[in-house]
Order: C-alpha cells, then sequence, then structure tokens
C-alpha cells in the first residue's frame, strides 16, 4: 500500500484572508445580536443567515486555490478519489443495477460503501447531463453540509433544554474553529467531502 501525501501549496496570505475572512462579519454580526433576547422568528432568520454565510465560506474557500471551481470538478470525477461518480456514469438500468448491487465490480470508496452516494450522481448525471453534473453535485453536498448547524442547533435545545444564548456561544466557537482550519488549507473541506 503505497504511503499518500498531500502537498505543499502556497496560496498567498493577502488573498487567502481576504475569501476566508468575507463571511467573517455576518457570523459575528449574527452572534453579536443573538446574545440578547432574540424571538423564534430572529432565530430562524439567524439561523437561515449562518447557513448561507457557512455555505458561502466553503464555496470561497475553493476560489483561493487557483483552479476555483475546476478543483471540484478534478475531484468529483477523479475515478481515484471516490469513484461515486465514475461508478454512477457506469450504470445503464438503474432498476438492474440496484437489484444487482452486492455483485457489481465498484471502483474504490464505492465498492465498500451503500449505493446512496452513486444515486445522488446518478440523479445529477440524468438531470443536467454528465459535464454538469460534477459541479453541482458537489456544491449540493457543501449546502447540506452547511446545514449541519440546524442539527446543532436542535441538538443544543436537547442538551440544554433551551436553543437560546448558550447555541450561540457554542456556534461562535464552532465557526471560529471551521474558520481557522481552514485557513492554512482551503481545500481542507473538499477533501471531506470525498469520503
Amino acid at each position: 500500500m503505497s504511503n499518500w501525501e498531500w502537498p505543499w501549496r502556497s496560496f498567498g496570505v493577502l488573498r487567502t484572508a481576504a475569501l476566508l475572512l468575507a463571511p467573517l462579519p455576518l457570523i459575528a454580526w449574527v452572534v453579536w445580536k443573538a446574545e440578547g433576547s432574540i424571538s423564534r422568528s430572529q432565530a430562524r432568520w439567524f439561523l437561515a443567515l449562518l447557513v448561507i454565510a457557512n455555505y458561502g465560506l466553503q464555496l470561497l474557500e475553493v476560489l483561493v486555490d487557483r483552479r476555483g471551481y475546476a478543483l471540484f470538478i478534478q475531484i468529483v470525477t477523479s475515478p481515484k478519489a471516490t469513484s461515486y461518480y465514475t461508478d454512477a456514469l457506469a450504470i445503464e438500468n438503474l432498476s438492474h443495477w440496484l437489484g444487482t448491487f452486492h455483485l457489481q465490480q465498484l471502483h474504490n470508496h464505492a465498492a465498500t460503501h451503500p449505493p446512496a452516494p452513486i444515486l445522488f450522481y446518478y440523479l445529477f448525471v440524468k438531470l443536467l447531463g454528465p459535464s454538469a453534473a460534477a459541479l453541482w453535485g458537489a456544491c449540493v453536498i457543501g449546502f447540506i453540509g452547511s446545514l449541519g448547524i440546524l442539527v446543532m442547533y436542535h441538538f443544543v435545545g436537547l442538551w440544554t433544554g433551551t436553543g437560546g444564548p448558550g447555541f450561540w456561544r457554542v456556534l461562535s466557537t464552532r465557526w471560529f474553529r471551521r474558520w481557522w482550519c481552514s485557513f492554512p488549507s482551503s481545500t481542507r473541506s473538499i477533501r471531506c467531502w470525498r469520503c
């Protein structure tokens, strides 16, 4: 088994900082406003803004790399990264493929995972065509990941009995950690999307 290493790349500090700091004012404003007493309606709006800011941060992280959104396409279409897209392209008859899924000769990650990720890309291939499916599939996965903020809100509510001010403090800590972890290696979230 070969040892794979992530090569060092320098993206430029100022460009990286400008892109990754862009959503920070919105996040800080929401956390600052939410520290006081807020209504359920305000909480919904604030959560929506945080989901949008999180998604924006992911999209901006990709722009740090000079390849931009072509990096999404390169990762998704690579038969070595996950192969979900590659295996989705090979499906000719969906019902037959599903019925014989356990017998399929799949590649890499797809060989050891349930069919859902392959079906995800199969849907995009059928709706948008192979060339657009890779980019839009990656973007949708990023958005779904951003919805984790809503899950976190509800879990904090279960643990503490309320979603209230404690949630906003926890959330601001999570945001800071996400921003800081992303800063040195801007494509970190894309690597997570591959699993």
